[in-house]
């Protein structure tokens, strides 16, 4: 019976025979599916590309911002171009016991710090466009991967099991249409017949 079924579905992929049970509605819906995830694979690699562009600018921003705050040290222009105040990282490093009363000193002098010079405002902007980065990656880029991953595995479960049914179908149709071939024959000698053919016949016809 397995042989039997394998032929059918090889026949069905080749092409060799067509089945009669084909749905045309679910053939229409495949082929919209297939076109559908198409369209949305090629949004998923938009917004990645997007995403890495907007990294790839803010890094590039923030380059030229650094680059103006050591050209432009010891000069006159500091103030205003390259002087970023409490936003630079501190000195002391070394962990002493006073890095507590640094680390309030610092967030007291940047809530009090607005930033004038180019180096700190894009410092600035930078920080805060790191935050909306990461939101775009969770919620447009994670996103967009996880529907498509739900909806490829969901939809391509069904598609797969419906196809399998057809196919079954296909296979008991094809093997009823000979049993009954086998009994008209054996009628037409003027034969009864067997129990066991009429069974099988029975059973086949319910499957």
């Amino acid at each position: 019976m397995k042989k039997a079924r394998i032929v059918t579905r090889v026949k069905d992929k080749t092409g060799i025979s067509k089945s009669k049970n084909r749905s045309g509605d679910l053939a229409e819906l495949q082929q919209r599916f297939q076109q559908f995830a198409k369209k949305l694979k090629f949004l998923i690699l938009a917004v990645q590309a997007n995403h890495n562009a907007m990294l790839a600018y803010g890094k590039s921003r923030l380059d030229v911002a650094k680059a103006i705050n050591s050209l432009s040290a010891d000069t006159p222009l500091f103030p205003c171009a390259g002087d970023i105040g409490p936003l630079a990282p501190p000195a002391d490093s070394s962990g002493n016991g006073s890095g507590d009363a640094a680390s309030a000193s610092t967030s007291t002098a940047l809530a009090n710090f607005h930033p004038t010079s180019y180096a700190a405002i894009h410092l600035q902007l930078h920080k805060k466009t790191k935050i909306y980065h990461d939101k775009y990656m969770e919620h447009v880029v994670n996103y967009a991967v996880e529907w498509e991953r739900v909806l490829t595995n969901r939809i391509s479960l069904h598609i797969k099991q419906a196809n399998k049914l057809r196919v079954d179908l296909d296979h008991y149709n094809s093997k009823v249409e000979s049993l009954r071939q086998d009994a008209n024959k054996t009628m037409s000698k003027g034969k009864s017949v067997p129990e066991k053919d009429v069974d099988k016949l029975r059973r086949n016809e319910q499957k």
